[in-house]
């Protein structure tokens, strides 16, 4: 067992049992981890996730006599189950998002799939055990990761926004930067300024590092929308960004920006 390792308590929630086998299956093929229960009602998974507090939960959304999501609103957001949600109905993805779900996997059950999302909880596990924002690769991760993060990438792709009473998915590629805002972030993007809840670090770890890159305690940047530097007094420089925004690069970042400017500049 490496040092990144953490034995994952999974339980399982699902009207179906095809589709409860089809996860337990999935889930067996993981190493270092054990199914606490499995559960056929929306009802009985509430009540054995505050009862077993297991570390992941993949939860079907569409149960006759609760749905997945009213289980997640009736636990609150003290309890500290990562729920990942089973659902045939890529619509519900957005109302997941809503309740802070971890991931949602769609049906028919992809076992890679399923086994990535444990995976990348076992992870986020960590770094929040260790708190320091970086995990130590485990080596037996490998086989999972291999074909299936080809077809979902570890990084995220898309954000889920609120604009108005409605929420909304922007790609990630169209984010000029971001902005600290207490436990929340601003995202730029053309223009536009959305707030979503969550905290810089946490978002930090979630985007593409070739891509994104820390300046400033508080911000985040696109690094293919720098358009040029000037240095400042004390080794900080102000960025300009292709919309003519102005940006502050602290020295405590620029070593972490230096290489990757090489490839975007």
């Amino acid at each position: 067992m490496t040092s990144s390792s953490h034995h994952l308590r999974i339980l399982i929630a699902d009207d179906e049992r095809l589709a409860r086998t089809s996860l337990r299956r999935a889930i067996d093929e993981l190493s270092d981890v054990s199914v606490v229960s499995e559960c056929d009602s929306g009802r009985e998974a509430e009540q054995a996730i505050r009862t077993l507090q297991p570390d992941v939960a993949f939860l079907d959304v569409d149960m006759p006599d609760r749905n997945g999501l009213d289980v997640v609103r009736g636990l609150g957001p003290e309890h500290a189950t990562k729920i990942i949600f089973v659902t045939a109905y890529e619509e519900y993805a957005l109302e997941a998002f809503q309740v802070h779900a971890f991931d949602y996997v769609l049906k028919p059950i992809d076992g890679d799939r399923v086994r990535l999302a444990a995976e990348r909880a076992r992870e986020q596990i960590v770094l929040e055990k260790h708190g320091d924002g970086h995990a130590v690769p485990d080596p037996e991760l490998s086989t999972v990761r291999s074909d299936a993060t080809q077809l979902h990438p570890r990084y995220l792709d898309r954000l889920t926004v609120q604009a108005g009473e409605r929420l909304t998915l922007v790609d990630v590629a169209d984010v000029d930067w971001v902005e600290a805002w207490g436990d929340y972030v601003r995202i730029h993007l053309h223009g536009r300024t959305f707030t979503i809840r969550e905290k810089i670090s946490d978002l930090e770890r979630q985007l593409d590092p070739g891509r994104f890159a820390r300046v400033h305690r508080s911000t985040i940047v696109q690094i293919a929308r720098i358009k040029d530097l000037v240095p400042l007094l004390h080794g900080d420089y102000e960025l300009t960004l292709a919309d003519n925004t102005l940006l502050r690069l602290s020295r405590t970042y620029r070593h972490r920006l230096s290489e990757l400017l090489q490839h975007h500049l």
